[in-house]
């Protein structure tokens, strides 16, 4: 199978419009922050088009001033286009379809595992622990029952997963088609560092087109969602239900408290505390502390709710003061 697709190859397997060379060619289909000269990028804003390196470009229709070959999509169909775009290279066999079902095989009691697994030593599989295609483990794991590994996971050496925890599973990037839901489950991977410890039932998505990422001596706790495409540095630290959107960051050493929840695109900077039960949309810097919904710095909330405390206690007294009067 080819390792590049033409632009006019794509076009026309798609039906998008390509604007430019369409024999130019292309072997990696990446958002614009990861593209390099030669990839197929994603382009969401005019300022992202500004400033790609890439040559080839998908996006809604734009005014590209340097005449780079562009694939166009209609307005607001940017997500069912790059669906569709990544059907193709999976078609073609230049990225692994790591949707189909693997053809598993027991490996152990209980232990279940596609091709071309790659397991350290010293690592402890549990039963009832799936495994999908192009896995590697590294040295001194340990997986408790439950777990699954989805394909093209990557986990590094010294972790402890969690019974029941769900990695490297299906992206949920959901879009419409003519007003009917569709999911686009990715055509990335999921790496995950040394010693990171993976809580029971939490679930890592893969990427959609890259990879979703956790380093180093992460520590997340259970029933966390950590959606595609999300880049969490090393040594932080996601307490429990905590939900991250897509293509969010997360600061070295950063903490998430209980049930903290963090808007798609939002960068959360090195050391910064995001308190329990707190809604974040904006980026917080590094060493910031955040809370409530939607969250602002810890002091102006704790202030907000002192006023709003003060305010009800003075509204109460009022309302004593009528009735005694009456």
């Amino acid at each position: 199978m080819s390792a590049q697709l033409t632009l006019g190859c794509i076009a026309e397997e798609t039906g998008l419009a390509c604007i430019g060379d369409a024999t130019q060619t292309v072997s990696r289909f990446v958002y614009s922050e990861d593209a390099m000269q030669d990839d197929l990028a994603v382009v969401r804003t005019q300022r992202e088009l500004r400033t790609v390196p890439a040559q080839a470009i998908l996006t809604e229709p734009r005014i590209d001033p340097s005449g780079r070959s562009l694939l166009c999509c209609m307005k607001g169909e940017l997500y069912p286009a790059l669906a569709a775009v990544a059907a193709v290279f999976v078609a073609h066999g230049i990225v692994p379809d790591y949707a189909r079902t693997p053809s598993y095989q027991e490996i152990a009691s209980g232990v279940f595992a596609g091709r071309n697994l790659q397991l350290g030593t010293d690592t402890v599989l549990s039963p009832y622990v799936t495994i999908g295609d192009d896995v590697t483990i590294g040295d001194g794991c340990k997986i408790e029952p439950g777990v699954t590994i989805g394909s093209g996971t990557v986990l590094g050496s010294g972790c402890i997963v969690r019974a029941g925890a769900r990695i490297g599973v299906a992206s949920f990037l959901h879009y419409e088609i003519d007003g009917v839901a569709e999911v686009f489950g990715g055509i990335g991977w999921t790496l995950v560092g040394d010693d990171v410890i993976i809580g029971a039932n939490t679930v890592i998505q893969r990427g959609t087109l890259g990879a979703t990422r956790v380093g180093d001596g992460v520590c997340i706790g259970d029933l966390v969602l950590i959606s595609h495409d999300v880049n969490i540095l090393p040594d932080a630290h996601i307490t429990g239900q905590s939900g991250i959107a897509g293509n969010a960051t997360i600061g070295a050493r950063a903490c998430l408290m209980g049930q903290a929840g963090i808007v798609e695109h939002v960068h959360i900077g090195d050391r910064a505390i995001v308190y329990a039960k707190s809604a974040v949309a904006r980026d917080v810097p590094a060493d910031g502390r955040v809370s409530g919904v939607y969250a602002r710095p810890h002091e102006m909330t704790l202030k907000a709710q002192a006023r709003m405390f003060r305010a009800i206690s003075q509204e109460r007294k009022n309302e004593k003061n009528g009735k005694e009067g009456s």
